[in-house]
């Protein structure tokens, strides 16, 4: 059985500095990163975002594919 979550990683700017606008909400699969997006940390933890719109982001890094 895999082990399946979704965790938030930093997203380095072009820098290789911590961006403190951008964060990467990652897809890992038994310790593993098999897909990440980048999003606005502000839009993400926003209070007016709602929880159906962040589960659908997370949704959207499922690939179809993934066994």
């Amino acid at each position: 059985m895999k082990t399946v979550s979704f965790e938030i990683l930093p997203y380095y700017d072009g820098h290789g500095e911590v961006s403190s606008e951008w964060i990467y909400i990652a897809l890992v699969v038994d310790g593993e990163v098999v897909n990440k997006d980048s999003v606005n940390r502000h839009r993400w933890y926003d209070s007016d975002t709602d929880e159906e719109t962040r589960n659908r982001h997370l949704f959207f890094l499922i690939d179809k594919d993934l066994d």
